[in-house]
């Protein structure tokens, strides 16, 4: 137990001391403020300081007393018993180790200082006794001596002092707790090679090599075939999920013919990739003229299963909700080979017929690489084999999305699920053809389900154009550029300069960032400020109509503040940002946990 001197000279004691010397200030200035307008200044400001004080002496004591009722009835009364526990004293004594004799100074300094500002007033008469005697000459020269003797200027350093007082309270208070409770990094460290990450997670790093693949597949054959000279514009569903080794997705191929760049034929796919072992003898064409005949000259002789250096184990899946782009695993019927694209000298012509032939469980033909994925394409069920798409109405760009009235339209639910969506989608394809590193919100694109928003943005696709020749293909997605585009693969020169200037740390984050500050604030940031960083971040510190947990979640992608690094191809920094961002968008869905800013 600490002896009676230590605790007159104890934190606890000074604190209680603190308190009461900001009183009886405030209450002084307040009674001289009728009589000169730079004391009433000087109390305004004092009132202020004394609030931070009071706020940050609660949060103080919150260290060590049991609740925060407590703490308030300690702020309240002067001489409660508890200024001078000493059980109280050895708690807070042992909860600040090495930071108690920096506290104690800090709190002997602002009743200093307070101390200081209450001489400025000492020189004059009460004010209030002044008044009871009722002697208006006294009360003229209290003024008059107020005007020349005190020293605003003195009282305003004094001012800027408590100020600083305050600030050095608050980040002792707050490295104190930071110092005794568990490190954030090093339980995320504990939990990256014990905790049961979600089989959603482990599976991204699968998909953006399947995904990667199936470019480079669709590319190679589009480059050799008869259609090389034509427009192909291929839209990625972000749909992609993994199971047992194979990768489902959707794929949606618009071949533009000749005459016209806004007539384009449409065909709907859904593509299945997976590791396979494959001759080296596949890649040589046997003859030219195989391109239709539905045979290839052997089936491959053994499946491989491959382990990647970035694949994460997995266990319970989280629940999923359900997706008007749900699709069950397709399989080859027995006995039966598909065809091998590679030698189509019509691709487009060729899965046209092939989805014309078939049900869903029909296999068309594949794509094999030399990375040993093998992308299979299969029909979806229900939809029309190939069909004529005559206007951009069937397709819309996210930036138009933005300009639909949310009330009326969209459920804060919703909203929530399609910044998870997004979220999902750069850690699926991030490092892949389908995204570049700097991208922007027109290249998240939809299909327009009639006037439900809800359904349509489900349909989140990526577009690229296949093969692309020079000039600009004006997509049908919101008369979008394609993302071939120099402008969309890399910053703007002045993009650049500004990530420099404002310390960007991983661009596609900083990308996804400024998604979610849009979807929050649901209107589109204009183009022209791209550029302008400063005024992003302005943007993301303003009150979000999500909540305050949606602005830190902006925040953190703005700042790549996830504390593994920069580099989003490190594992660590993809499963802290599906953790603390993919993962609280979830949380916020369950329990629509948005409480106003």
């Amino acid at each position: 137990m600490a002896d009676p001197v230590s605790i007159t000279l104890g934190v606890i004691p000074l604190v209680g001391g603190a308190v009461r010397a900001y009183s009886a200030a405030h209450k002084k200035f307040r009674s001289f403020c009728r009589y000169s307008s730079s004391v009433r200044r000087i109390r305004e400001r004092l009132e202020v300081q004394k609030q931070i004080f009071l706020n940050e002496t609660r949060l103080f004591l919150r260290l060590v007393v049991d609740d925060d009722f407590e703490a308030q009835s300690m702020l309240r009364k002067a001489d409660d018993a508890m200024w001078t526990s000493s059980k109280l004293e050895d708690a807070l004594r042992d909860r600040l180790s090495e930071s108690y004799s920096a506290c104690r100074v800090a709190f002997t300094s602002i009743s200093t200082t307070i101390a200081g500002l209450q001489q400025q007033l000492d020189l004059f008469d009460d004010p209030d006794v002044t008044t009871q005697q009722g002697t208006h000459g006294k009360t003229d020269r209290l003024k008059s001596g107020l005007r020349f003797a005190f020293n605003e200027t003195k009282c305003q350093e004094l001012i800027d002092s408590l100020r600083l007082f305050n600030g050095d309270l608050a980040r002792l208070r707050e490295q104190t707790k930071e110092i005794t409770e568990p490190r954030p990094s090093c339980a995320a460290a504990t939990c990256y090679s014990q905790k049961q990450l979600p089989r959603e997670f482990a599976s991204f790093g699968t998909i953006r090599r399947a995904m990667r693949t199936l470019h480079q597949a669709l590319m190679a054959v589009y480059s050799t075939s008869d259609a090389a000279q034509l427009r192909h514009l291929a839209m990625l569903f972000v749909d992609a999920s993994e199971a047992e080794g194979k990768v489902l997705t959707t794929l949606v191929i618009l071949c533009y013919c000749q005459k016209s760049l806004t007539q384009a034929n449409l065909i709907e796919l859904r593509v299945q990739s997976q590791v396979q072992w494959i001759d080296s003898g596949h890649f040589t064409p046997s003859s030219s003229d195989s391109s239709n005949s539905g045979q290839t000259t052997s089936a491959p002789k053994k499946r491989r299963r491959v382990h990647w250096e970035d694949d994460i184990k997995s266990f319970q899946d989280p629940p999923t909700p359900e997706s008007d782009l749900s699709f069950e695993t397709p399989a080859e019927p027995t006995g039966l080979v598909s065809c091998d694209l590679r030698q189509s000298k019509d691709l487009c012509s060729d899965l046209y017929h092939g989805v014309r032939r078939g049900g869903k469980s029909a296999c068309i033909g594949h794509i094999d690489t030399i990375e040993q994925f093998r992308h299979s394409f299969f029909p979806i069920e229900g939809s029309e084999p190939c069909r004529s798409v005559p206007a951009p109405d069937d397709f819309v760009s996210m930036d138009e999305i933005l300009s639909y009235p949310v009330e009326s339209s969209l459920s804060i639910p919703d909203q929530l699920k399609l910044a998870r969506s997004i979220v999902s989608t750069v850690l699926k394809f991030h490092k892949t053809p389908w995204m570049n590193e700097y991208w922007r919100i027109q290249d998240l694109s939809f299909v327009r389900k009639g006037g439900d928003l809800s359904k349509s943005l489900q349909t989140l696709h990526l577009g690229i154009e296949i093969n692309p020749q020079s000039g600009q293909l004006q997509q049908l997605m919101g008369e979008v550029e394609s993302s071939s585009d120099a402008e969309s693969e890399s910053p703007s020169q002045a993009m650049r300069g500004a990530m420099l200037e404002y310390g960007v740390r991983n661009v596609s984050l900083f990308s996804l960032g400024v998604v979610l500050l849009q979807i929050g604030r649901w209107g589109k940031i204009a183009t022209h400020d791209d550029h302008d960083i400063g005024m992003i971040r302005r943007l993301a510190l303003e009150p979000a109509r999500l909540g305050r947990k949606y602005k830190e979640l902006t925040l953190k992608c703005l700042n790549c503040d996830f504390g593994f690094g920069d580099s989003l191809s490190k594992p660590r920094l993809q499963e802290a940002v599906y953790n603390n961002v993919a993962c609280k968008l979830s949380d916020m869905i369950s329990g629509l946990d948005i409480e106003d800013d």
